[in-house]
């Protein structure tokens, strides 16, 4: 299933299908809830240093006015005092961050919309703030051009789904009357960390529209910026808190051409997914998708392409040609933002193992002003069998699996060749070892996305928490078939912990192709998440030899799971051996001990009779020989 969007990739929420146990409801954001544990792992691309795009400098740009907040005393900066207005103007302020792990990429003194300390208790954002801060007046009188608004931003915000809290408005006339405000789409979803868009982001805006027609009325225009925490979406909650940081401000003259290339994607996110992971046998043809915002005067720029290369592990050493092409011919307005997607000539798919950066130009017909931001990369890497979503721009973070209730959390992968899956590779931050995890598989069938296989039970270890672990299938469920994936088909892999765990996995901040999805089991709904969980779908075949297979016997998983009544647990015994199995509850109690004694080679059945147990979670631990084997089982009654 895949989601819909407007010009400029902005989504459109919309509902998830389910099959028949999962009743599908209109898409509300849900219950994710991220934690303040920022910076896990930074961007592990191999070639941090990559090579310069071959352009000039920035060419003469005619700067009206700046900001940078130092030395500010107050609200009083060396250009003037910002005014602050609405009932909760004192969140906004002027100074360095009292925060730290939050806008580390701004320094210095900056301005701040701080909601974060008033607001911290408050349990979802259920308290509506709003508040204003305009700009000293500017003198914009000098420009027959129009003008543009450059700043560099960090933001974080809770809870709302249904609109950006990040709001701009301008006025021409020394703040007598004011433009309807705009609201300013950073590319993040709420509870999103300020490191996802981090180091800093610089974003744009086009002022022209709400000037004076006549350059010399403008001497005395302002800016607004204003936090509006006032929509509350279906669980009452607002855009409450945290930040939104600005600094360096700069207003241009708008240069005759610029053509700002915002953002590079490898594929066409708004009809498939993005790969971050991609192994050999699943690779096809690069194609690059980017966001263009164009801010020139000139409303009649022409043929606007990409000029694409791509690098290896080095940095001198391209492996393809750069290559013109994605050729957008209708001329773009100023402040009118467009997509380009182009499909190059090369096949990832013949491109040895490793990592590669893909540089993605700007081109059009006339010459742009400021070539400086005309480029933007992405990587991805050739693998020998894992297939993820990993965004390697982005500094990997954390989300914690809701704490709340029971819910399956994992992405959506298309398949483009017919492979088989033998395991599913997570970053698991924070977990308990000895908790129990469950991985299933669903089919996403666009209307439905219905169950497939599973559950396999994980018992977790020490060594599987703070980073990558292999859930190895075979290693979970025996006698064990591989799961075969087909061409043409999508799958959504989940791992799914019990109420009252603590689960905590890696994430990628922004998941811009909105493959990130989660089941809700309270309310019994598919969910989009905002956080990308870093799942993998591993093909390595070499997984079939796991530490169980090894064994002389194998357990199975008690069916059906959960129960109400009687379960039935197969095993397999190679050779004779004495036989036992204790059950266990939760807090690790004895609850149930069978001894069967000795037993010949052969395949056995096991009834568990629900009426020995309290609805609950055990664990029943096969003894067999010397040897161990532990899966769970849940009594539902």
């Amino acid at each position: 299933m895949k989601k819909v969007y407007l010009i400029g990739l902005a989504l459109t929420v919309a509902g998830l299908g389910a099959n028949a146990q999962r009743t599908a409801k209109n898409y509300t954001f849900g219950h994710q809830k991220l934690k303040a544990n920022i910076g896990l792992q930074e961007n592990n691309n191999s070639n941090p240093v990559r090579p310069v795009n071959a352009v000039s400098g920035d060419r003469a740009i005619n700067i009206l006015w700046t900001e940078d907040f130092s030395g500010a005393t107050g609200l009083t900066t060396t250009v003037g005092t910002w005014t602050t207005e609405g009932v909760d103007a004192a969140y906004w302020e002027i100074g360095t961050n009292p925060y730290v792990g939050f806008g580390d990429g701004l320094t210095g003194d900056y301005l701040t919309w701080d909601s974060y300390t008033a607001n911290q208790a408050v349990t979802d954002a259920s308290i509506a703030v709003n508040g204003s801060v305009y700009s000293p007046a500017m003198d914009l009188s000098s420009s027959t051009t129009g003008a543009v608004l450059k700043m560099d931003v960090d933001a974080r915000y809770c809870c709302s789904y249904q609109d950006f809290p990040f709001l701009y408005s301008v006025s021409s006339d020394d703040g007598a009357t004011w433009s309807t405000p705009v609201q300013m789409d950073y590319g993040i979803d709420r509870n999103d960390d300020v490191h996802d868009i981090a180091e800093p982001l610089t974003v744009y805006a086009d002022l022209t529209p709400f000037l004076d027609a006549t350059p010399a009325n403008n001497d005395d225009v302002r800016i607004k910026f204003t936090w509006e925490g006032s929509i509350a979406d279906g669980n009452g909650q607002y855009n409450t808190y945290y930040f939104w940081m600005i600094d360096n401000i700069e207003v241009w003259e708008t240069p005759p051409y610029e053509a700002n290339h915002q953002r590079l994607w490898l594929d066409d996110i708004a009809l498939g997914y993005e790969y971050g992971d991609i192994p050999t046998d699943q690779a096809q043809a690069l194609t690059v998708q980017s966001k263009l915002l164009y801010l020139g005067s000139n409303t009649n720029p022409t043929n606007f392409g990409l000029e694409v290369t791509v690098f290896d592990g080095g940095t001198t050493n391209v492996v393809h040609p750069a290559e013109t092409g994605g050729v957008l011919t209708n001329p773009l307005a100023t402040g009118i933002v467009d997509t380009i997607t182009f499909t190059t000539s090369l096949d990832m798919g013949t491109l040895p193992t490793g990592m590669y950066d893909v540089r993605a130009v700007i081109t059009y017909d006339e010459t742009d002003e400021v070539p400086s931001n005309d480029t933007v990369w992405r990587s991805f890497q050739i693998t020998d069998h894992t297939l993820s979503h990993i965004d390697y721009e982005q500094v990997i973070g954390s989300n914690e699996q809701s704490s709340d209730t029971k819910a399956e959390i994992g992405a959506t992968f298309p398949i483009y060749a017919n492979t088989t899956l033998h395991g599913i590779d997570i970053y698991i931050d924070n977990a308990n070892s000895g908790d129990f995890v469950d991985v299933l598989l669903y089919q996403d069938n666009g209307a439905t996305i219905d169950y497939l296989a599973g559950p396999w039970t994980f018992e977790l270890t020490a060594g599987m928490i703070g980073g990558w672990t292999t859930l190895n299938l075979y290693n979970a469920l025996q006698p064990y078939s591989p799961i075969p994936l087909g061409a043409g088909n999508s799958y959504v892999p989940v791992v799914v912990v019990d109420q009252g765990q603590i689960f905590d996995y890696g994430a990628n901040g922004t998941d811009e192709d909105n493959s990130g999805i989660f089941y809700h089991d309270v309310d019994g709904t598919w969910y989009l998440t905002g956080d990308e969980p870093l799942i993998a779908i591993n093909t390595d075949q070499s997984l079939s030899i796991g530490s169980e297979n090894d064994l002389d016997f194998a357990i199975g998983q008690n069916i059906p799971n959960p129960f109400e009544n009687n379960s039935v647990i197969s095993y397999t015994l190679e050779n004779a051996a004495n036989v036992s199995v204790s059950f266990t509850d939760v807090s690790g109690k004895t609850v149930r001990t069978i001894n069967n004694g000795s037993q010949n080679a052969g395949t056995y059945t096991l009834t568990i009779d629900a009426a020995d147990f309290a609805e609950g979670v055990y664990f029943y631990t096969f003894t067999i020989g010397e040897k161990q084997v532990t899966k769970r089982m849940v009594v539902s009654k």
